[in-house]
Formats: structure tokens, C-alpha cells, sequence
């Protein structure tokens, strides 16, 4: 495709590209090569990116609950399936738990939970964290995971996955439940 500026050629190339430098404005040929220059910066970014998000992916999560519903003291155990297209000398697994209003109640990862220094080979692999003696108030919860490579770039994302209910009496409310006691003398 072809753009011109005042009578002169000012881009011939992709159509796409085209369509953007026109979007953009421009007044003269220096112009339009900037903005030529800004798309294909921002191409080989993507193109980069989207490399690196291709070496793995979380393929599923599951949460567990020790009981159904949920109760103060309970455990889950989230099972995260991953497969990786190459080895990766270090790596993280993020994971969040997050209420029915998106508030987040807990985070933690395989490296808070002890799997640091530890390589990952190409392959499949089931992950295993446990969450021992929850708190957790009345309500209805979800996971989160994230995949993180050597240097901390997110590869693979999954929000929202594998609801659990929790439930608890009304001695505590917020993000964490205790069975608060009052007395007075």
C-alpha cells in the first residue's frame, strides 16, 4: 500500500503498516519514518514476546479441598499442570487466591514454597502446593497461576479457575476468619 504526502511517496509497504501511519498524521517523510520506525520496534517486541510465551504453558488447575464446603482450619491442595518446550534453570509458579469481590486474601509460590533453585526440564509436569489450615471467612473463593521464567517474565496465566466455598460462623469477618471470643469482667 501506498501513502502519500503532499504529492510525494511518503510509505509504500504493508497495508497495515499504512493504515497506522495514517491514523498517526504525519507532515513530511521524517515524520512517517518515525512512526514506520515506532511500528516495527513494536513488532519485533511482540514477535519476541510471543517466543517466549510459546516455551510453556499452564495447561490446568485444580483446587482440592481437605473438606466441602471450606471450614476454618481445612486445607487445599492446588494441582497445576504445566508443559514447558525447553529447559528452564530457574522458574516460578505464582499463585493467588482471590474472594467473590476479586480481593486477593493470599498469594504465595512455589519458591515461598520451596521449590527454590530448583530447574524445570522440557515436558509435563504436575505441581503440587499445599495450603494447610486455612482461615478463610464465608464465601466463595477462586486460583489463580501464573508461569515465570528464568528472568521473571510471565509465560502462561490462568485467572479465576476452580471455585471453592468456604463457610465459618459470624464471630470474624474480612480476609481472614478467627473465632474471636469476648468477655468482660
Amino acid at each position: 500500500e501506498t501513502v502519500l504526502g503532499h504529492g510525494n511517496v511518503v510509505y509504500d509497504g504493508n497495508p497495515e503498516d499504512a493504515v497506522e501511519i495514517l491514523r498517526q498524521g504525519f507532515q513530511s517523510i521524517e515524520e512517517a519514518s518515525v512512526v514506520l520506525d515506532r511500528l516495527e520496534k513494536e513488532k519485533a517486541r511482540d514477535s519476541a514476546e510471543a517466543k517466549r510465551r510459546a516455551t510453556g504453558e499452564i495447561l490446568s488447575l485444580r483446587a482440592i479441598p481437605s473438606h466441602s464446603p471450606l471450614r476454618p482450619g481445612d486445607s487445599v491442595r492446588i494441582e497445576i499442570e504445566i508443559e514447558t518446550t525447553r529447559e528452564f534453570p530457574a522458574w516460578n509458579v505464582g499463585l493467588s487466591v482471590t474472594n467473590s469481590i476479586k480481593q486477593m486474601v493470599l498469594m504465595t509460590s512455589t519458591q515461598r514454597a520451596g521449590l527454590r533453585g530448583s530447574s524445570l526440564p522440557a515436558g509435563r509436569h504436575q505441581i503440587q502446593i499445599e495450603l494447610p489450615a486455612l482461615s478463610l471467612p464465608q464465601g466463595d473463593y477462586t486460583f489463580s497461576a501464573a508461569l515465570y521464567d528464568e528472568t521473571q517474565f510471565e509465560i502462561s496465566r490462568v485467572d479465576d479457575r476452580s471455585p471453592i466455598r468456604a463457610d465459618s460462623d459470624e464471630r470474624s469477618a474480612g480476609t481472614h476468619y478467627t473465632a474471636a471470643a469476648a468477655s468482660i469482667s
